[in-house]
């Protein structure tokens, strides 16, 4: 497991989510207390396509 601060990690998101697709347990910190978990997803039963096995979150209001 990883902890990263989140102001470094938006400039390698693209690493850290391939670090994640890997199988890596990825923490993102704010002034170094854990606010979030970049984790690797487990597929959906029956689906064949990689796509279709994200479940998007919802948008947040403004």
């Amino acid at each position: 497991m990883s902890e990263i601060p989140i102001s470094i990690a938006k400039d390698k998101f693209s690493e850290l989510a391939r670090r994640a697709e890997a199988g890596e347990k990825i923490t993102i910190t704010r002034f170094g207390k854990p606010v979030m978990d970049l984790v690797p997803l487990k597929p959906r039963v029956g689906s064949n396509h990689p796509e279709e096995q994200l479940i998007p979150s919802p948008t947040p209001k403004r």
